[in-house]
């Protein structure tokens, strides 16, 4: 998802921004603890001595401090990747320590008498086995306290979520309370007027389509529902559509089977199909050909809507119908659902529907 790869990156901005303080304070902290130990006990090092030291010990963290953020934040330790992440959490251990090292080993060679004369080599594979378990166990303390912060920073996230959902489902209560009060005096109106018009006539094929939608719309209970019970909604609407435009609206379906069961929340892609009518057949003189396509990809359900129009609007700019679908979006599936439009060609306008394919209905 795009929006996990954006928090992804943001938080590997923020750890590596961290690491310079960081490890600036640990070193001072260290040298300070190392040279007052040495007063005590009657074998004073002078603060740069102990600055020096534990420079060159901590000195290396401090350079890898990007690579090294990059492979905790790329790999977080989520209960669903876990096979997936170890691995690579546990390859990017060995690879610090042996960087680490190598740059611990380039450092002394150069700066102490006592590995002046073993060269890389010999000194390297001194610090590896001497030195390893130390900057392993370096590795585990960062990468414990980064995933311990990204946890809360995750919960604290989740419970804002859990809380934006109960308000949208407080008003969506209200909503259909409201809802409740009018439908029968719809439905009776419509029967009324059918009965005044000629049987086959456009004007009753009209009347008989809003039915058909409306009793889809405001008779239907649940909140979620199936891609195939949403498809017939969405054909309901183009129903009515059609009629009013004819000949001028085209619509074609690419429809993967194996989505058919997948569930979703009610009416949440039909905005979709109402914004490429509005901006197709509503603004062009000739016909204008909506294609809608549903693929499964994974753990995915890809939903595009696809429609001609003169000129399609800016991809930047989000309308209150995106803005509300977003929001519905986020209230149902957090982070991992997402909405994108684009302009592939001229006279061209998709919208990419992308949400979690992985509850079916029994």
């Amino acid at each position: 998802m795009s929006k996990d790869r954006d928090d992804t990156a943001a938080d590997w901005r923020r750890w590596t921004a961290y690491a310079l303080p960081a490890w600036a304070a640990l070193v001072l902290l260290l040298s300070a603890q190392r040279h007052a130990f040495g007063i005590v006990n009657d074998q004073p090092t002078t603060l740069i001595d102990s600055l020096h030291w534990y420079g060159f010990q901590f000195g290396p963290w401090l350079a890898l401090s990007p690579l090294l953020f990059w492979i905790l934040c790329r790999h977080d330790l989520q209960r669903s990747l876990l096979r997936i992440h170890v691995p690579w959490l546990i390859a990017g251990a060995l690879l610090m320590v042996v960087l680490h090292t190598a740059l611990q080993s380039a450092l002394k060679i150069n700066f102490y008498s006592d590995f002046v004369q073993l060269g890389f080599a010999a000194a390297f594979s001194y610090l590896i086995l001497a030195k390893g378990h130390v900057e392993l166990s370096v590795y585990l303390a960062v990468a414990g306290l980064v995933y311990v912060v990204r946890f809360w920073h995750r919960q604290q996230r989740y419970a804002e979520q859990r809380a934006q959902r109960e308000r949208l489902i407080a008003v969506q209560r209200l909503h259909q309370f409201r809802r409740q009060l009018a439908p029968h005096f719809l439905f009776n109106a419509l029967n009324s007027l059918s009965a005044l018009l000629n049987e086959g006539s456009p004007e009753m094929e009209m009347v008989l389509a809003i039915g058909v939608f409306l009793r889809r719309v405001i008779d239907f209970q649940q909140t979620t529902t199936s891609l195939s019970a949403e498809i017939e909604t969405v054909r309901a609407y183009l129903a009515i559509e059609k009629l009013r435009y004819g000949d001028r609206l085209s619509v074609r379906w690419e429809l993967d089977p194996n989505c058919a069961q997948l569930q979703l929340p009610h009416l949440l892609f039909q905005p979709l199909v109402e914004n490429a009518v509005v901006h197709g057949a509503a603004r062009m003189n000739g016909t204008a050909e909506i294609i809608i396509r549903t693929r499964r990809q994974q753990r995915v359900l890809r939903v595009e809507v696809r429609n001609q129009c003169p000129k399609a609007p800016a991809v930047t700019k989000t309308g209150q119908g995106q803005r509300m679908l977003k929001a519905l979006l986020r209230s149902s599936y957090g982070d991992q659902a997402s909405l994108e439009s684009s302009q592939p060609a001229p006279g061209w306008f998709v919208a990419t529907l992308t949400i979690p394919a992985t509850q079916e209905a029994s």
